[in-house]
């Protein structure tokens, strides 16, 4: 697994110690296309031929979110906790609650109001989350199938 160089110089610019455990998770959640939940950074690790434990990938996920190097993305239903690099833009998502597939959506459609309500209420905002919950197209059709 080769390690983007940066990482030492921006876990320092946090005040954190560059160890090769949060060096080996950012790399995979920097390689992934989606969040991922802990387990699923434990099973890639694990795969590319890591000993990490899963209390230790707990533990830096904390550590690496708390200092807002990761985002979080909470699925309230499930209880479960999704983890990405945090690239400096935010992201939404569209989840289908059948096959858990997590689509990002590239745009942010709730700019415009954000922009509106911190205006009007004199508020300033300085992040917001939206995840949307449904089904994928494959999903919908198994599910409105009429056997």
């Amino acid at each position: 697994m080769l390690f983007r160089s940066d990482f030492s110089e921006e876990l320092t610019s946090y005040g954190l110690k560059s160890t090769k455990n949060r060096q080996e998770i950012l790399q995979v959640l920097v390689d992934s296309v989606q969040p991922l939940t802990a387990d699923q950074i434990y099973l890639q690790l694990n795969r590319n031929g890591g000993t990490m434990n899963l209390s230790t990938i707990y533990r830096t996920l904390s550590v690496l979110s708390d200092k807002d190097i990761l985002s979080k993305l909470v699925l309230a239903d499930e209880g479960k906790t999704l983890y990405e690099y945090n690239r400096q833009v935010h992201k939404h998502y569209l989840v289908c609650q059948d096959c858990r597939t997590i689509i990002p959506i590239e745009h942010c459609p709730i700019a415009d109001y954000e922009k509106e309500v911190s205006k009007e209420k004199q508020f300033h905002i300085i992040g917001h989350k939206l995840s949307i919950y449904g089904y994928c197209q494959s999903c919908w059709q198994k599910r409105n199938k009429t056997t």
